[in-house]
């Protein structure tokens, strides 16, 4: 793999492990640059990674509105849903509803995991004083 796209895909991968910032577009925008990160390295002006930090600012201040829209509501635990939170094993999404979604599904299975945690806690303090 050529030196640039190695540094592109760890650049990326590093700033959104889990995929739930940027889309596939997202991504397709900043893959013009993949081949010439080296280039920059070696004293051009550097351009891909001033645009990957402006996506990235832009999607981290939509996922704020996302957090805000997901938590106004109460989630649906009657709902039978699957979450994949590990990034090696999913793909980026194809549109801003699917990557709601995506979040959407996260911050359920997070409350979940700490409603479990407290109950767990809760029961290992059990006849305890305080």
């Amino acid at each position: 793999m050529h030196f640039s796209k190695k540094v592109f895909k760890k650049y990326i991968d590093e700033i959104d492990p889990e995929k739930t910032f940027f889309t596939k577009e997202d991504l397709d925008s900043l893959k013009v640059y993949e081949n010439t990160i080296d280039d920059e390295i070696n004293g051009e002006p550097v351009v891909f990674f001033k645009q990957a930090s402006r996506f990235f600012n832009k999607e981290v201040v939509k996922t704020s509105a996302y957090y805000k829209k997901i938590l106004s509501a109460p989630f649906d635990f009657s709902a039978n849903e699957d979450v994949q939170l590990d990034g090696d094993k999913i793909d980026y999404v194809s549109n801003e509803q699917l990557l709601f979604d995506r979040w959407r599904k996260k911050l359920k299975y997070m409350t979940l995991e700490r409603y479990v945690d407290l109950q767990e806690l809760q029961e290992k303090n059990k006849g305890k004083e305080g």
